[in-house]
């Protein structure tokens, strides 16, 4: 289990906040909160890919880069790492995630619309004494998407920085 470990996520919406994903973007009350912001997610990508990334073997030992096909490629990228292998003329586009196939978390807690998925859900009221928390690694993080809101009294404090 989890019990007694603490987790570090991005607070992303608290009590009375509405809450909305729309095609992988996160709204706050209407506001984009994921500009400027450098998310990691999946990315489909051409075997042209190989020759601009760097750490291969890294990338396939954490799960991060699978081979889907003869020319398409699945890979983990931050959104500056797919800007740039645009700008290199690489095809990148984003995955979204439409259907519950494939993700690991049913969104039990919300009991709402069976067709909310990870990427696509709301408007969600954020609870009374309640936080809603997202991780930067948007397809491979145990979120609140999947674990529920955080009770204020579980919520330990705030990252002001990083080194």
């Amino acid at each position: 289990g989890t019990k007694g470990l603490s987790y570090v996520y991005r607070l992303i919406a608290e009590q009375g906040d509405i809450l909305e994903m729309k095609e992988g973007i996160c709204f706050v009350n209407g506001k984009n909160v994921d500009t400027n912001k450098n998310l990691m997610q999946n990315y489909i990508a051409g075997h042209e890919i190989y020759k601009h990334l760097t750490k291969i073997e890294e990338l396939e030992a954490k799960g991060y880069l699978r081979v889907l096909s003869d020319t398409l490629l699945e890979v983990f990228l931050t959104t500056k790492e797919a800007a740039v292998m645009r700008e290199k003329g690489v095809k990148t586009d984003k995955v979204v995630y439409k259907s519950k196939e494939g993700i690991m978390g049913e969104f039990k807690w919300m009991k709402k619309d069976s067709a909310w998925t990870i990427d696509n859900f709301g408007p969600l009221k954020i609870p009374k004494d309640c936080f809603f928390v997202l991780g930067d690694n948007r397809h491979n993080a145990l979120d609140s998407r999947f674990v529920g809101f955080i009770k204020k009294e579980n919520y330990k404090g705030s990252v002001l920085g990083i080194n």
